[in-house]
């Protein structure tokens, strides 16, 4: 009797990033870029910082996570996205063992 062989890390992280992006557990449909996608999205825990220098102008930040499979680029620093309609600028952007971790913000009023 042969013993099945452990499935190797690279394809342990996979499934945790397909758990993790799944719609019924943490992952939802966004639109990003026009295109729908299944990711996290994350709200910063202050969502929305006053700006000291524009009175009634707020810093909306969100984190989003999403496969590289789906998205299928990693994004650059200082790029423009459409995430649910909202602009947003990148201002920081990984791949983290196939799944793309991107940190964005906009101003909004």
């Amino acid at each position: 009797m042969s013993i099945p062989p452990f499935p190797s890390f690279k394809d342990q992280v996979a499934l945790d990033a397909a758990v993790f992006t799944n719609p019924q557990e943490f992952g939802g449909e966004h639109t990003i870029d026009g295109r729908q996608l299944v990711a996290v999205v994350e709200d910063t825990i202050n969502d929305k910082t006053p700006l000291d220098y524009a009175e009634g102008v707020f810093v909306v930040r969100k984190t989003v996570h999403v496969a590289r499979v789906e998205l299928g680029y990693l994004p650059e620093v200082g790029q423009w996205m459409l995430l649910n309609g909202l602009r947003m600028q990148v201002t920081k952007a990984a791949d983290e063992f196939g799944m793309i971790v991107i940190e964005l913000e906009a101003n909004v009023t």
